[in-house]
């Protein structure tokens, strides 16, 4: 697995050389670098060095000023439908400069695409994939999984996921579509593309907020449970033991004894965390 401390290090670094504020600083200094240079600045420095600070400082507003127009300028945002969606999330990965973001419950996307993630998995772009948790079963899911991994690829899962965002550095796509062959081929499906900065930051905020879940877990096949069962309180997918059969955060707001759903079909029935199962399961479980 990467060192993921390291790469989100590199990653501020990256933010931080991007930054308007920075290129704000930078085309302010050169600014008065040159204005240093002219007669007129020379004259106030003589004056006095406190007259250069308010100049310094109306340099810096009207700069940053001048970059949020641009900024503004050329964001946007536009409808996507059908096979464009496939062209756009191609597009996002060929355009990523330090991250991408996979979030789709669930992942099946053919050779084509898996390829191309994993090429710019070896150009060391940090590349994150969000899946439902009842993906790790699959066994198509268990081949991408293993393929992209082997490149670094990180992957998370979540068994209440049902976003489908594909994201990277700058621009973000919402939309309908899983990423799977399927739906790239057969479905109806629509999106938006959002590169205008304050709606790609609360799509990035959406995204960060799903790893920071209670229900999200790091995905690893080789430690993964052989079954999953459902949350006896809330019905959610989980894995399936018997000796914690309620969702963690569910249990985290009520830790009774009672539930209301058999741990290992999902039926309603009146079941307890000692004896999460209905009475069919429970004999078979026993057995």
């Amino acid at each position: 697995m990467p060192n993921i401390e390291k790469q989100r290090k590199n990653l501020n670094i990256r933010k931080f050389t991007k930054s308007k504020y920075t290129w704000s600083v930078i085309i302010t200094i050169l600014i008065d670098n040159i204005y240093y240079k002219s007669y007129h600045f020379q004259e106030i420095i003589k004056l006095k060095f406190s007259n250069v600070i308010p100049w310094f400082l109306l340099t810096f507003a009207l700069v940053l000023i001048v970059l949020k127009l641009l900024s503004k300028l050329t964001s946007n945002s536009r409808p996507v439908f059908n096979q464009a969606i496939n062209n756009e999330i191609f597009e996002i990965i060929d355009r990523a400069n330090n991250e991408i973001f996979i979030v789709s419950p669930y992942i099946d996307p053919g050779n084509t695409i898996t390829e191309k993630i994993i090429k710019r998995a070896k150009e060391n772009i940090q590349i994150t994939v969000i899946h439902k948790t009842d993906q790790l079963q699959k066994d198509e899911f268990q081949r991408f999984y293993n393929r992209l991994t082997a490149t670094n690829v990180v992957f998370y899962n979540n068994p209440s996921l049902h976003s489908k965002i594909y994201c990277n550095d700058s621009e973000a796509l919402m939309t309908s579509m899983n990423l799977l062959t399927s739906s790239m081929e057969n479905s109806i499906e629509s999106g938006i593309m959002l590169n205008y900065k304050d709606s790609y930051k609360a799509i990035r905020s959406h995204i960060v907020d799903i790893l920071n879940s209670d229900q999200t877990s790091l995905t690893n096949i080789d430690n993964a449970s052989t079954d999953l069962g459902y949350c006896i309180k809330s019905k959610q997918r989980i894995n399936f033991n018997p000796k914690k059969p309620v969702a963690f955060h569910v249990y985290k707001v009520d830790r009774s004894q009672k539930g209301q759903y058999c741990h290992k079909c999902g039926k309603e029935y009146h079941t307890t965390i000692n004896n999460p199962f209905c009475d069919e399961h429970s004999i078979n479980v026993q057995k």
